[in-house]
């Protein structure tokens, strides 16, 4: 039976679809539209990850994208500030950099590399977003919200920014120019300094986080940080 909770997915889909869209073409301008072979790799395996992401989310359960489409005006103030910065560089200009600054052919080792990690970005981000139907993309909590401590969420409290950084490195090692470099550390500086403020958030606000942080006690990193 179709529901409200559909709907908000179906809507959330399509906003992630647009997103990929939208990098496209903020690389292919800056490169004045003439794309390599590797580019149109990476894309389509961008995209057909983000398909297959989508579609197993979608199927099973609309819970696992709905919660990203609800309002969020507890969150702090400050986040919403951090979280447009965080969406312009990751999906806009880091694209556009790479663009500007493409090559005639990247070091192939490197750049296979980065598919793979890509690759891993897209299937951790999914792991955390199928158990995780609190996975709000500002900083809160949500009625009825309680302590996920399954999937990637037995190993690390913050898969979803670990996916992130992952993602930010992948562009680093497939596209291989230094404005895509500068671009990926300061994205990761942001998912990092975000990360302990989330917790901070979390363990004040979320009943049971503080338990779950010491029982889990890596952030971002198996048995590292």
């Amino acid at each position: 039976m179709y529901t409200q909770g559909m709907d908000k997915a179906f809507v959330q889909s399509g906003k992630i679809l647009i997103q990929r869209l939208i990098a496209l073409l903020c690389f292919a301008f800056g490169a004045h539209f003439s794309l390599r072979e590797v580019d149109w790799i990476f894309f389509g395996i961008l995209f057909g990850s983000t398909v297959g992401s989508l579609v197993y989310l979608n199927i099973k359960g609309a819970s696992t994208l709905q919660g990203r489409e609800e309002s969020a005006s507890d969150s702090p103030p400050s986040d919403f500030i951090i979280l447009a910065i965080y969406y312009i560089l990751h999906f806009i200009l880091i694209f556009y950099f790479a663009g500007v600054e493409v090559g005639s052919s990247p070091q192939m080792g490197s750049y296979f590399g980065g598919i793979f990690l890509g690759v891993a970005s897209s299937v951790l981000s999914t792991w955390a977003l199928s158990v995780n139907p609190f996975l709000y993309p500002t900083v809160r909590v949500g009625e009825e919200q309680v302590v996920i401590k399954d999937g990637p969420y037995r190993f690390i409290r913050h898969p979803a920014y670990s996916s992130s950084i992952l993602s930010a490195v992948s562009l680093v090692l497939i596209f291989q120019t230094p404005l895509v470099g500068a671009t990926a550390a300061l994205i990761a500086v942001i998912l990092l300094g975000r990360t302990v403020l989330e917790d901070r958030y979390l363990a004040a606000n979320l009943a049971g986080y503080e338990t779950y942080r010491r029982e889990v006690r890596h952030r971002l990193i198996p048995y590292f940080w």
